[in-house]
């Protein structure tokens, strides 16, 4: 927290440093486990408005195609560490199943170094790839490595197709759908691979179930009218809910994709 408040404080404003100083210490004294999420808030605010008042980007010069900058990777790792510290505490400090003290090793102290210094050369990595490359509609591929600026001059290659700022916003959300998407996979295999057999036969009942549920009940239908009683079904207004949001979410889809097939046959027609 210290390092966090000297670099802040480097950019002129006290609030910028004072204000997520304020938040780590008050999750670390009084054990609230909504600071971690307010200090990245808050911290991500004065990044972008040092002075504190959201008056146009005056910090636009700092989001720029430079990385390895010392006072980047000092607020990286001084995040990281902190965010790692606080979950420990959050651990030792827990009032249902508390983790005994005693149960700590040194070992985690190097564990949470080399976990520090990981993700601080991994997320400057990340930040190189999403400054050189660009997303670009219209062209054979969808991304292309960013042009450098004398050929754009000289227009020997096509010009881009949006801005910097929104080239890169663009990489990052295809970056972290595709994390998402693969740690959700990794999560779920990891889960199937620990089941137990008890286990694993209540999903396969209850799968067996969800794929004869409709044609049990049609011949429980047929049943009930050879007996003669009222087998009068009423309609759900649930499934009539979520299916006109599945229309609304499908019809969204659908626009989207037909503009990106506008612009792609628009700019190479």
């Amino acid at each position: 927290l210290a390092v966090l408040f000297a670099v802040q404080f480097d950019s002129g404003s006290v609030a910028a440093a004072g204000v997520p100083f304020l938040c780590g210490i008050a999750g670390l004294l009084l054990r609230w486990t909504a600071m971690p999420t307010v200090l990245l808030i808050t911290l991500g605010y004065f990044l972008l408005f040092p002075v504190g008042l959201p008056l146009g980007l005056p910090a636009r010069g700092l989001i720029r195609d430079s990385y390895l900058r010392i006072d980047d990777l000092l607020l990286a790792a001084a995040v990281c560490a902190y965010l790692i510290s606080q979950y420990r505490l959050f651990d030792l400090t827990a009032p249902e199943n508390p983790r005994p003290a005693s149960s700590q090793h040194r070992r985690e102290y190097v564990r949470a170094a080399i976990v520090v210094v990981a993700f601080v050369v991994v997320g400057q990595l990340l930040w190189w790839l999403v400054t050189h490359v660009e997303p670009h509609f219209g062209a054979d591929a969808p991304l292309r490595w960013k042009p450098e600026v004398s050929l754009r001059l000289r227009r020997g290659v096509a010009p881009s197709t949006q801005s910097d700022q929104m080239s890169r916003f663009l990489v990052q959300i295809l970056m972290l759908t595709a994390a998402a998407l693969l740690l959700r996979f990794a999560f779920w295999y990891t889960r199937l691979s620990r089941l137990t057999a008890q286990e694993a036969r209540m999903i396969l009942i209850d799968t067996q179930w969800q794929e004869h549920r409709r044609e049990l009940a049609r011949l429980e239908t047929w049943r009930a009218a050879a007996l003669g009683h009222d087998h009068s079904r009423h309609g759900d207004p649930d499934a009539t809910f979520r299916w006109v949001v599945r229309a609304i979410v499908l019809l969204i889809l659908a626009g989207f994709l037909g503009f990106i097939l506008y612009v792609y046959f628009h700019d190479w027609g």
